[in-house]
């Protein structure tokens, strides 16, 4: 491990240390505020819920963002919790992938570029619930930029498009009985699971796209009944429907609604958002294709980002962007997150040039 790896690997393992689930993302914050300012970076705290503020940071004028988010799930069964072990030159632990690898490579890119290089960078709270913090976007200063690359899992992939998503919650009916008095249409939770079975045989879930491929739809919880000796009466699911650029989301919402109704469901939307795509001609994607290549020398791969990201809010605001990252989106969350060291620091080569390539733009 070289002198850049275990200085990435210093701070991603002081960043992972300071629990930050959603909700309790202050404290981090200000710790990163205190490492930019000593890089030579003016920084704003902007409250966007109480005691939850995002934080940016700049140093003269530069015409890039680079954002993230600095909220992680809980813990959730991680065997590493909030911390950061080396194992086989792999880092593990909650949040190293999503994001707090991404967010040590960036202070690392930071820390080589010389500092006359102009930097503008965002770190929003709440990504992980209702994502308030790039909802509530707002650059505190005057100058106007032109794009966005926004840190996360992408296998180092650049993402120039992002899956939409549709998020509801399913109440389905049935009838309660004795448990040995069974018929299949009065038990809610076999409805339910027809029902799910239905929506996944929709056409909306694979791709011409060579960049998503197959999605498929989620169900991240599903209740009822009381005991097998009660045919339940009631099922509740919790479901992740991705849309794809080609289908749009009206068409994913229509077909989706079509079946609940046939089914007499219930439901509630949670979350719904349109999937964007960057145009390759950008002038933020030219510029990280370029960074890419000259710090890595080889062309990126162009993929497609299956999950929700803030880039999603950060285009709602005007600002074209791209998605780019260290690790495997799959591990995030899980009790697996890990990624390697070395995949940070290709991550702090292309970040770094994307920085300097985008000065040489201005003078």
């Amino acid at each position: 491990m070289d002198q850049n790896d275990a200085r990435i690997l210093e701070r991603l393992r002081k960043l992972a240390a300071i629990p930050s689930p959603t909700g309790e993302e202050k404290v981090v914050q200000e710790w990163l505020a205190g490492e930019l300012n000593a890089l030579g970076l003016e920084t704003v705290f902007d409250e966007v819920l109480p005691n939850r503020p995002n934080l940016y940071a700049r140093r003269g004028q530069a015409q890039f963002l680079i954002a993230t988010h600095v909220d992680t799930v809980p813990a959730w069964g991680h065997p590493d919790g909030f911390g950061a072990t080396l194992r086989d030159n792999r880092v593990c632990g909650r949040g190293v992938v999503d994001t707090k690898g991404q967010i040590a490579a960036l202070l690392a890119a930071l820390e080589a570029l010389d500092r006359a290089v102009p930097v503008a960078l965002a770190f929003f709270v709440d990504e992980e619930n209702e994502a308030k913090g790039s909802e509530a976007f707002r650059w505190p200063w005057p100058e106007h930029l032109e794009g966005a690359v926004v840190l996360e899992p992408t296998e180092l992939g650049v993402a120039t498009a992002q899956a939409g998503t549709f998020e509801l919650v399913v109440h389905v009916a049935g009838t309660a009985s004795h448990g040995a008095t069974f018929r299949e249409t009065d038990n809610a939770i076999l409805r339910a699971l027809d029902l799910i079975a239905e929506l996944r045989a929709l056409p909306f879930w694979r791709s011409s796209n060579g960049r998503f491929g197959r999605l498929g739809v989620n169900v991240g919880r599903i209740e009822g009944g009381l005991d097998v000796q009660l045919t339940p009466d009631r099922c509740v699911f919790q479901i992740d429907l991705p849309v794809l650029p080609e289908h749009g989301l009206d068409a994913v919402r229509d077909g989706v609604l079509r079946v609940l109704e046939k089914w007499g469901a219930r439901y509630e939307v949670h979350h719904h958002d349109p999937p964007f795509v960057t145009p390759a001609d950008s002038s933020v994607v030219r510029l990280l294709t370029n960074a890419y290549e000259q710090a890595l020398g080889a062309r990126p791969e162009f993929v497609g980002m299956s999950a929700w990201t803030d880039a999603q809010n950060l285009v709602k605001h005007g600002l074209p962007s791209v998605i780019l990252g260290a690790g495997r989106l799959a591990v995030a969350h899980t009790p697996a997150e890990c990624l390697r060291v070395e995949d940070l620091s290709r991550l702090r080569l292309v970040l770094q040039r994307f920085l300097e390539l985008a000065n040489s733009t201005t003078t």
